[in-house]
């Protein structure tokens, strides 16, 4: 009789705890650099409430099994969204587009890499996500093109993270994305 194979629960855990820290690192040095820049507007905590935002429903998704990678494109398209809505009504500053959106690209990012890790052979599932998020990822990049973006800090980072992500993917799994673009698309 077969078992199935179980992941290395312990190894897994410790990416999260990595990982975690590392978000938690970032929101201090956001938290520093606004308070070192703009005191009057606390842009860090909303860019920290994103973080915390992407974390919660990233560990609830692993933990109920559920499709995450769809999970987290929907949500990083909802969060985008919503920042946006909010910079609109507090009178537009344009924030939502050069600290918010290039963070929740990073973080979504992020997630689908530690995804990635996480589900060994299991790569190909997260294709198409990966190809949206890249994609998704590509409009700070687009704004700073069409000079709507004038301070390109973030985006440029957010733009990097993403191409780093998808090289990665693309490295670790070229032939199963092949084929799985093949089966989706019909090709």
């Amino acid at each position: 009789m077969l078992y199935p194979k179980i992941n290395n629960v312990e190894k897994n855990h410790f990416t999260i705890r990595l990982l975690l820290g590392i978000s938690i690192a970032i929101s201090i040095i956001l938290i520093t650099i606004n308070l070192l820049t703009t005191h009057n507007v606390r842009w860090a905590m909303l860019a920290i409430c994103g973080i915390v935002y992407i974390w919660t429903i990233t560990l609830y998704s692993i933990y109920h099994n559920i499709n995450i990678a769809s999970h987290v494109i929907l949500q990083t398209i909802a969060t985008a969204i919503l920042t946006i809505l909010i910079d609109t009504i507090i009178g537009f500053r344009g924030w939502s587009f050069t600290i918010a959106m290039p963070i929740i690209i990073i973080t979504a990012n992020v997630t689908m890499f530690i995804l990635t890790l996480v589900s060994r052979k299991k790569y190909y599932k997260y294709a198409i996500y990966q190809i949206i998020l890249f994609i998704l990822s590509m409009v700070p990049m687009i704004l700073i093109f069409c000079n709507a973006i004038d301070k390109i800090g973030l985006s440029l980072i957010s733009t990097i993270c993403s191409l780093a992500n998808a090289v990665i993917v693309i490295f670790l799994c070229g032939n199963d994305i092949e084929e799985e673009l093949k089966r989706r698309f019909h090709i």
